[in-house]
């Protein structure tokens, strides 16, 4: 942790407020009270982002989102009776079309020199070969690609950070995609940067924790939601709550849950890493000049973005972030960007300016697909119901042998009852199916589906006599 301050007895912390950092000097009982207060701040953030009823819903949106479109699930238990329940997947293939559309393999970006008039450049075209070759070594278009397929869920989140591991050793910039329901905002704002604190939360391992942030983590306890007990099945993450975990079918499980190994302890425990960016107005409060960041023993900066503060100044003027893992504080830092911005852009093909997550794309889709099978079901039923009608006969009309090997749609067939019987057999009488205003409603909305999806304009854009260029195709 950073040691920045000199409060001594600090109070504990309500929600509202940022809990000060540590003193220039902690004995061993300080500073676990600290880490302790630390702690219980971050979890009370964790927990108002995660359990708000809102949160909770959309997540269970988007995974019932993705258990329709990649999965198969269009029928929900008791959704309908009948033995026919077709899917046409018309959601899924749109969905593959725009991603498709939305990721040509080719950079968004292009390096510009102005010192050249309209002349050619050999500066800027090797900056531009160079941007390709670090795309392609750093797997920039498949980051952008995982980016782009959660937004068209809803939204796209990343985080933009420095991975000293990279390149050798010797460190590159990458992209992280974030999934959507594993980071979540605090504030009033409805852009990331407004919000007070983003928190980004997802599972790793022990090793990890302990490779990243050297010995501090092997204080690191498992997650008990993330399969230390010998359960064998997918575990429920602290941030849903029993009650959805309940209601979940499997898919949702393994979209949120950890498995656990059944038979014996897991081989790679695992906890929950949760990362807190957050504004903190925190000012030095001691009458002595105190380092922010990795420092020496005299106090001097041994990284190029720690700092020195005055007496007076702020702490954290560029930000702070907290990370914390099992019940442990593995870093309290200030943020290490200069450019004072929390590093998660996101994408929102539909953005409205009323919330921080963009609208679904994906979900008018499986609106309009779910009521295309739900009218092929219908006609399914009819043509089923006319290719093998149901026989409705008094019990002593046929032997119970003929019963079972009956069948009354075969084509010439004979049917033999017995005179005795009260009434002569006869076949249920079923409403008659509208195949033609059926179908006619499934072609207008279809014809509504492709326009919600762009392939409309596509399609006429590709009949064109003259297809326009990329920069003139919108």
């Amino acid at each position: 942790m950073a040691a920045t301050t000199t409060t001594v007895n600090p109070p504990k912390p309500a929600i509202s407020e940022t809990p000060p950092a540590g003193k220039l000097a902690l004995n061993p009982s300080q500073a676990q009270a600290l880490e302790r207060q630390i702690i219980d701040w971050t979890n009370r953030l964790y927990e108002s982002a995660t359990e708000d009823q809102d949160f909770q819903r959309q997540v269970r949106d988007t995974l019932r989102l993705i258990e329709y479109v990649f999965e198969g699930k269009h029928w929900a238990a008791g959704a309908r009776f009948s033995r026919n329940k077709p899917a046409m997947p018309k959601a899924r293939r749109h969905y593959w079309e725009n991603a498709s559309m939305l990721t040509d393999l080719a950079l968004d970006f292009q390096v510009r020199t102005f010192d050249h008039a309209n002349r050619h450049s050999p500066f800027e075209e090797m900056l531009n070969q160079l941007c390709v070759h670090w795309a392609l070594q750093n797997y920039f278009d498949d980051r952008i690609y995982d980016v782009v397929l959660y937004g068209l869920l809803h939204t796209g989140p990343a985080k933009l950070q420095w991975n000293s591991s990279l390149n050798g050793g010797m460190g590159d910039v990458q992209i992280v995609p974030i999934a959507p329901w594993q980071w979540a905002t605090l504030g009033a704002g409805a852009e990331p940067q407004d919000s007070e604190c983003i928190i980004y939360f997802h599972p790793v391992t022990r090793d990890y924790l302990i490779r990243r942030f050297g010995p501090t983590a092997e204080r690191v306890e498992p997650d008990a939601d993330f399969g230390s007990a010998l359960s064998g099945h997918f575990n429920r993450p602290a941030h849903i709550t029993p009650q959805s975990w309940a209601t979940m079918g499997p898919a949702l499980r393994r979209s949120l849950g950890v498995r656990s190994t059944a038979g014996s302890d897991d081989p790679y425990p695992k906890a929950m890493l949760k990362e807190f960016w957050l504004n903190d107005d925190s000012k030095n409060e001691s009458s002595r000049t105190v380092t922010v960041g990795p420092s020496d023993s005299a106090g001097n900066p041994i990284v190029n973005w720690a700092y020195r503060v005055e007496p007076g100044e702020r702490l954290y003027p560029r930000g702070r972030v907290i990370a914390t893992a099992g019940d442990c504080v593995m870093e309290d830092q200030c943020s290490p960007y200069w450019h004072a911005k929390k590093p998660f852009p996101i994408y929102r093909p539909l953005r409205v300016p009323w919330q921080v997550s963009g609208d679904s794309t994906l979900k008018p889709w499986v609106a309009m697909n779910t009521v295309i099978n739900k009218i092929l079901g219908g006609a399914l039923d009819s043509l089923y119901a006319i290719n093998e009608p149901t026989l409705v006969a008094p019990k002593g009309a046929f032997p119970a042998g003929d019963w079972e090997s009956l069948d009354p749609g075969a084509a010439g067939g004979k049917i033999k009852y017995n005179n005795n019987a009260p009434r002569a057999p006869e076949f249920a009488k079923r409403a008659e199916f509208p195949f033609a205003p059926a179908m006619q409603s499934i072609d207008m909305i279809s014809k509504e589906l492709d326009m919600a999806s762009g392939n409309s304009a596509m399609s006429q854009a590709l009949g064109k006599k003259q297809v326009p260029g990329g920069d003139s195709l919108e």
